[in-house]
């Protein structure tokens, strides 16, 4: 019986920005210490690192438009780098199954920091406990 292709791409990395994972880290970090004591203080914390993580992603949105248009002009395509900001990033490789877990992760800090409730922190204790278990499972 052949392997099917979610099997093959298991064992993939995606190539992403180390200025971009290093800021996705930053939010984890600051996550974890919200949710060890959920207050006014770590919440702006938290928040601050979500707004840095927040203009990366713009940095690069606006990085790929502007890729996307030299193409269109005949430059040659580039290989797509997660959170890319220059021609010549740095690259870390990162398993897509952690990276899914980091953005599901980011999104439940985003949902808890703008209405905190104990379902958004519930959803990003869950999140954060994924992220982990990811982390520890064996294709990482």
């Amino acid at each position: 019986m052949g392997s099917t292709d979610e099997e093959n791409g298991a064992h993939e990395e995606l190539a992403v920005d180390v200025t971009f994972e290093d800021d996705l880290r930053q939010v984890e970090e600051a996550v974890a210490a919200y949710l060890e004591r959920p207050d006014d203080d770590r919440r702006t914390e938290l928040l601050a690192f979500l707004e840095r993580l927040d203009d990366q992603i713009a940095q690069s949105e606006a990085f790929d438009t502007n890729s996307a248009f030299a193409f269109g002009f005949g430059a040659a395509p580039r290989v797509a780098v997660v959170g890319e900001t220059t021609d010549s990033p740095v690259v870390e490789e990162v398993v897509p199954a952690e990276f899914q877990a980091q953005t599901t992760l980011v999104r439940a800090a985003k949902a808890e920091v703008r209405e905190p409730s104990p379902a958004a922190l519930e959803a990003l204790r869950s999140a954060s406990a994924d992220l982990q278990a990811v982390r520890s499972g064996p294709n990482h």
